[in-house]
């Protein structure tokens, strides 16, 4: 009898230890074939165990859910707080969240349990230069590239040295890294800007010759090359290598406006004109190039172009609306603190002249209030309350239709706000009512 029972409690073990194996087979299956929604589900029905919760986590990882992994990871590294695997699940987690600071976290505990351990170095390291804590980053970048040999880390500490405005040492360690690795086109395109931007025209030139004459393919190498020319003022160089950018496919704004600049400070307006155009299109902020468009229209006899490009010029010398809006608007804060209201009502007024839609609304609010309390004016008052009550109208139209559910809330504010002030203004009509009254 005895042996019966040993006999079937071994058994009945036997088929639960099947029976897990079995449903741990299904659950690698889902994964291993990317059907991550299947294994959560399956492993919700499941009764919950450590090696299923680090699953449910990957799971929730292959589906861009790094919120929910680091829940389960968080839970699983509370109970066991030494499990690097956990921990560096975790820091990755943080990273493709763009939570720098936790993955810093991670990777600092990782180190305290395995400080001979690089990689987790090295990532602390661009958590660092990620967080904008440059100087430590390069301290780090430092110690890799010296103490350990990894001379790929040597162009991590150019880019801190160039973040913190150091740009000599930032070249002597981009020219060590291009030593160390004559491949490294980041570093060498790096090496050519800051030249470029420290107007080391001529370093940038010989660098960016020497590399296009090697390899002519690479886009931002032979725009640097391009930008080194023109830099230098070398218009008729830098043409060549800008078409050449161009007929490469590169139409970017810099190629246009550079090209036709370029065109322009040689002479040839016919060919400076399209190029000129089309950076005008993507960039109508620039004076330089309006200016030359104005120039060039002139030398075309296109007279209506000219006028028009040189208007724009003259409406960008002058203070815009917008600073108009805000100087009056602040001179009118100056005297509704000094407690002179009519005069702040003047400087309102006239803000609302320059301002846009919304901003002239809330200026519209703040007079009425002003003559309601202040200057106990409520015809005038009454009239810009109704002002910012159609003000508030068109705002909230636009946000409805958005059909933004983050507006929702915004919404609300603006539907209360507005049936706040239909109470006010009905009161204050029927008081002015009353008045005409008594008068008659």
């Amino acid at each position: 009898m005895r042996t019966l029972i040993l006999f079937v409690s071994l058994f009945l073990g036997y088929i639960a230890g099947l029976n897990a194996q079995v449903e741990y087979s299904l659950i690698d299956d889902y994964i291993a074939s990317y059907q991550f929604d299947k294994a959560l589900k399956y492993i919700d029905s499941q009764e919950e165990t450590k090696e299923l919760l680090k699953q449910k986590a990957l799971c929730y990882k292959g589906l861009d859910n790094y919120s929910k992994a680091i829940e389960v990871l968080k839970s699983l590294a509370q109970v066991d707080k030494d499990d690097l695997k956990l921990k560096s699940e975790m820091a990755l987690c943080y990273q493709a969240l763009s939570n720098w600071s936790g993955s810093l976290t991670c990777y600092n505990e990782l180190i305290s349990l395995d400080s001979l351990n690089i990689y987790y170095k090295i990532k602390r390291a661009e958590m660092l230069f990620r967080l904008e804590d440059y100087k430590a980053a390069l301290s780090d970048y430092k110690m890799l590239s010296d103490k350990y040999g990894l001379t790929n880390m040597i162009k991590r500490s150019a880019q801190c040295f160039e973040n913190i405005n150091l740009p000599d040492s930032a070249i002597v360690y981009y020219t060590e890294a291009i030593k160390a690795d004559t491949t490294d086109v980041f570093s060498i395109a790096s090496l050519i800007n800051i030249n470029i931007k420290l107007k080391n025209f001529g370093s940038a030139i010989q660098l960016s010759d020497d590399f296009v004459e090697k390899d002519s393919t690479n886009k931002q190498i032979n725009l640097l090359n391009g930008l080194s020319y023109y830099g230098a003022d070398f218009y008729d160089e830098a043409v060549l290598r800008f078409e050449r950018c161009y007929l490469n496919g590169d139409s970017s704004l810099v190629v246009n406006r550079s090209l036709g600049i370029s065109y322009y400070s040689l002479g040839e307006n016919e060919k400076a004109f399209p190029y000129l155009l089309k950076a005008y299109t993507q960039d109508t902020t620039n004076n330089r190039v309006l200016y030359c468009l104005g120039v060039v229209s002139n030398e075309m006899r296109n007279f209506n172009s000219s006028v028009i490009y040189f208007e724009k010029i003259l409406e960008k010398t002058i203070p815009s609306d917008m600073i108009l809006y805000l100087y009056y608007r602040g001179l009118a804060k100056g005297y509704e603190g000094l407690e002179e209201y009519k005069n702040a009502a003047i400087n309102y007024k006239e803000a609302t002249k320059y301002g846009q839609q919304n901003q002239n609304m809330y200026l519209y609010f703040t007079l009425g209030t002003i003559y309601d309390y202040e200057l106990g004016e409520p015809s005038l008052a009454l009239e810009y309350y109704v002002k910012y009550q159609n003000g508030l109208k068109n705002y909230l139209e636009k946000l409805k239709q958005k059909e933004d559910k983050e507006d929702a809330f915004e919404i609300k504010n603006v539907e209360a706000s507005i049936l706040s002030l239909n109470s006010h203004i009905g009161r204050l009509e029927k008081a002015l009512a009353k008045n005409t009254m008594e008068l008659k």
